[in-house]
């Protein structure tokens, strides 16, 4: 039998980053990303650690854990050294979604369903070009120009939530979520949760 590529795992979208500076505000079949972000539904979780599921009207993104090289002179003090191996995706439009989503529900605890690839066949290093090792993301229509930057941790603060127990006015629950965010970073793939099966 062939050896299967991916696992199903559950993964808070906050623990993941994505691999491109830039995403257009449209997929590729026209959808646009407003819209997609209000069509993701929160269903009940009956998972450790989680609180809610987010079930999003697109495909499941694909994860690798990856420890991107990059010298102190192309991004100065933000090198691999600082961060270690992260989860990565190229499903960056998606990405945005569903960070989007758990941002909003914020403080409970997001999950959702991934695709953890088991190795890099080489995409990962000629693809990624995020000069933030994929903090954030720059968003742009689609005649290139630029209308906003995204960050989880800024979105938060922007509602007035924190994002850890060092931040101001953070709560009990803010500081769970936090935990909960901070844990998915630096899992590896066998300890990560199992995707629930699809119902029917």
């Amino acid at each position: 039998f062939p050896m299967p590529i991916y696992e199903e795992k559950l993964v808070s979208p906050l623990a993941l980053r994505f691999t491109q500076d830039y995403v257009r505000s449209t997929f590729r079949d026209g959808r646009d990303m407003e819209a997609t972000i209000t069509a993701i539904e929160a269903r009940p979780l009956d998972c450790e650690g989680y609180d809610v599921l987010l079930a999003a009207p697109f495909p499941a993104i694909e994860v690798l854990r990856w420890r991107p090289r990059r010298s102190r002179a192309e991004h100065g003090a933000a090198t691999a050294a600082d961060d270690g191996e992260q989860w990565f995706s190229f499903d960056n439009r998606r990405l945005y979604c569903l960070q989007r989503a758990a941002v909003g529900l914020w403080p409970k605890r997001a999950a959702v369903a991934v695709e953890v690839l088991y190795r890099d066949t080489g995409d990962m290093r000629r693809k990624m070009d995020s000069s933030t090792l994929g903090r954030s993301v720059n968003l742009r229509h689609c005649t290139d120009i630029v209308y906003g930057t995204w960050c989880w941790r800024e979105a938060l603060a922007a509602r007035g939530r924190a994002w850890g127990r060092a931040q101001p006015g953070a709560t009990d629950e803010d500081c769970l979520a936090a935990a909960r965010v901070t844990a998915d970073e630096s899992k590896a793939i066998d300890e990560l949760h199992d995707a629930p099966a699809e119902p029917g």
